[in-house]
């Protein structure tokens, strides 16, 4: 079995940061560009099946009724709550004119239900019909990658919305042994999100920072 393995940041945070706006006379980013703090390596790692699809995003957050005229992205009201929700994909805002395989479409047609995930950035794959390997599917999903957090999804959300299949948790010294153990049990089992597919492999993250995601896959 060959095993390729890499880091990868998943996100630019400054670049899709709907609050990086110019200061007053100048170009300076609100944010200071500094770099990510540290993660212990004895903290825990999270497990998960990679699946081969398009890397999106959501972000979500409450608005004042009177500044959504002036606001991009979708605005709809649930339960007397209005909300701003806006697609995304790792390099640029989404819109129905400037789509990912239809994941901004879906987002706006699905934003009532998507607004009860709540405020923040929810990050996950767009996969199924039509992208990369499709799963033998007829529809598309999203898997949402936080599955500690999405360990039980909001009700009323939609049936396309999941999480990202969690298969171990290790602390940094175990790490070599549970990603060696996860990637046996997919070569064996196959995909744990769509049963009776083949599994593309594993991504490992630190559990106190998810935004840094590490993969090993499997070679057919």
């Amino acid at each position: 079995m060959l095993v390729r393995h890499y880091v990868k940041s998943l996100w630019n945070s400054l670049e899709l940061d709907p609050s990086r706006e110019p200061l007053a006379g100048s170009e300076a980013p609100r944010e200071v560009p500094w770099q990510s703090r540290y993660v212990d390596f004895n903290d825990q790692f999270l497990i998960t099946e990679k699946i081969d699809g398009s890397r999106v995003g959501l972000h979500i957050t409450r608005a004042a009724p009177e500044s959504l005229a002036a606001s991009p992205g979708h605005h709809v009201e649930v339960e007397g709550q209005s909300w701003l929700l806006q697609p995304m994909s790792p390099h640029r805002w989404l819109t129905r004119e400037r789509d990912n395989f239809g994941f901004a479409a879906w987002a706006h047609a699905s934003a009532t239900q998507l607004v009860r995930l709540g405020t923040g950035r929810h990050f996950g794959v767009w996969y199924g019909q039509g992208i990369t390997r499709t799963y033998g599917l007829d529809h598309r999903r999203l898997a949402l990658f936080d599955a500690e957090r999405w360990s039980h999804l909001p009700g009323l959300l939609s049936e396309q919305v999941e999480t990202v299949p969690l298969i171990a948790r290790a602390r940094g010294p175990e790490l070599s042994a549970a990603v060696e153990g996860a990637l046996h049990q997919l070569e064996h089992s196959g995909s744990l999100a769509v049963p009776g597919q083949p599994a593309a492999g594993i991504e490992i993250a630190p559990q106190a920072l998810e935004a840094v995601r590490f993969k090993a896959t499997l070679n057919p």
